[in-house]
């Protein structure tokens, strides 16, 4: 990205929170390999307990996890006047599902596989405020 861009200005922290540890694993090292400081969790509420929570630039999680899952933990965030940008993303395509998030302020919806150039641009245009 060019100087003028987040990761050249900055090292924001985007969290990751996913069950499933490969996954998790993937996204860390390609938000890394982007020059960002990325942590994982492995559910919501591990997050939410986390410092993270409040000092994170944009959050990328899973849709469907055990025990709380990302429409839940986008609901407890904005129920704690938390507006930090959030992408969900999920293997199982719902429209209904979809819209509900975006609705819910999510800045993105995205369905598994990723691009992984595109799950970058949006997180970019997150952290920066500003649509993809």
């Amino acid at each position: 990205m060019s100087e003028g861009g987040v990761r050249a200005l900055s090292n924001p922290i985007i969290a990751i929170v996913d069950d499933d540890a490969e996954v998790r694993g993937s996204l860390l090292s390609l938000m890394r390999s982007a020059g960002f400081d990325a942590r994982g969790f492995d559910g919501a509420v591990a997050f939410l307990d986390s410092p993270a929570r409040d000092q994170a630039a944009c959050l990328v999680t899973d849709l469907h996890m055990p025990v709380m899952d990302g429409l839940a933990l986008q609901a407890a965030l904005r129920d704690a006047g938390n507006d930090l940008p959030i992408i969900i993303m999920t293997a199982f395509a719902d429209p209904a599902l979809s819209q509900r998030a975006l609705e819910a302020g999510a800045a993105a919806f995205l369905c598994k596989p990723l691009d992984p150039e595109d799950l970058l641009t949006r997180v970019e245009a997150a952290v920066a405020g500003r649509d993809p």
